[in-house]
């Protein structure tokens, strides 16, 4: 909690900054504010994101609202309903990314099915290298690189793919991470990849090479998955509750309490001091 409550202290802060600066800041000035915390640049991304839809322009980062940041910026003076015709350019553009990056992924699909190798000489160079040639390990990895697509290409479902959060292309760079993983562990253990008669155990080869890829894929996912959870429901939250706020006091003429916020957005008063007690919304609700 404390992390999150430094966390949020410096989003103000920033917007405080930026109110003096017409609202304008550069990236490298918003790294800088937040350097003690070493953010991912997922995370950076949904900061600028944040940043812009409570009316700061970040130099160099293109803000396309959703439906949810379109209905908050609809009541501020400062939206422009005229910007509609650069958001459409902006999503176009985002367009032509997703299909700069199928066209590289289809590439490099292209590039590893060219790889031909025989099902003997796979084994081959699987019982060389469970014996000790560890030159055969290059050949087996370019063998390997259509099986961790196959895997990969299972995750296409998966809800962090299909809202954009990891790409396809994150789990097989991810796989191909995990297949070197497994290589290093027979690598480590040769011995209980060969069985009393001396020859090699290919499924006890294969198992661990597809449990090492599927646990870094998994791995990734939920590291991922958390990190962005804990993020957007922060700023969600700090979002919700100060147009909450001001919308509250506008109709009841006076700020409102903590238990009235607590009522009207439905999250608890503990939480609700712990995500705006360091704002300048929170300073000015009242105390019960």
């Amino acid at each position: 909690m404390k992390d999150q409550n430094k966390f949020l202290e410096t989003l103000e802060e920033i917007k405080t900054i930026a109110a003096a600066q017409d609202n304008k800041m550069k990236k490298d000035e918003i790294i800088t504010y937040l350097s003690d915390m070493q953010l991912e640049d997922s995370k950076l991304e949904a900061v600028y994101h944040y940043l812009s839809a409570a009316g700061v322009s970040v130099e160099g980062y293109r803000f396309v609202p959703d439906k949810i940041d379109k209905k908050v910026m609809a009541g501020r003076e400062d939206f422009n309903t005229d910007n509609a015709e650069e958001e459409e350019k902006e999503s176009s553009d985002a367009e032509k990314t997703a299909t700069r990056a199928e066209n590289n992924r289809r590439m490099y699909k292209n590039e590893v099915e060219r790889i031909v190798v025989s099902d003997a000489a796979i084994r081959e160079d699987i019982e060389n290298f469970i014996k000790g040639d560890d030159a055969a390990k290059d050949r087996i990895i370019e063998s390997k690189l259509s099986y961790v697509m196959e895997l990969a290409s299972r995750y296409k479902k998966r809800e962090v793919v299909v809202n954009d959060t990891i790409t396809i292309d994150d789990i097989i760079s991810e796989g191909n991470v995990g297949l070197l993983i497994g290589l290093s562990v027979v690598q480590d253990n040769r011995n209980i990849y060969i069985k009393p008669d001396g020859t090699p155990d290919y499924q006890a080869f294969e198992g661990t090479l597809e449990t090492e890829i599927v646990n870094a894929i998994e791995s990734m996912i939920d590291d991922m998955s958390n990190d962005k959870d804990w993020e957007d429901a922060v700023l969600a939250k700090t979002n919700l509750l100060h147009e909450a706020a001001k919308y509250m006091t506008e109709e009841l003429g006076r700020v409102p309490s903590v238990q009235e916020l607590s009522d009207y957005t439905k999250i608890s008063k503990e939480e609700i001091s712990n995500i705006m007690g360091l704002s300048e919304d929170a300073k000015r609700v009242a105390d019960e």
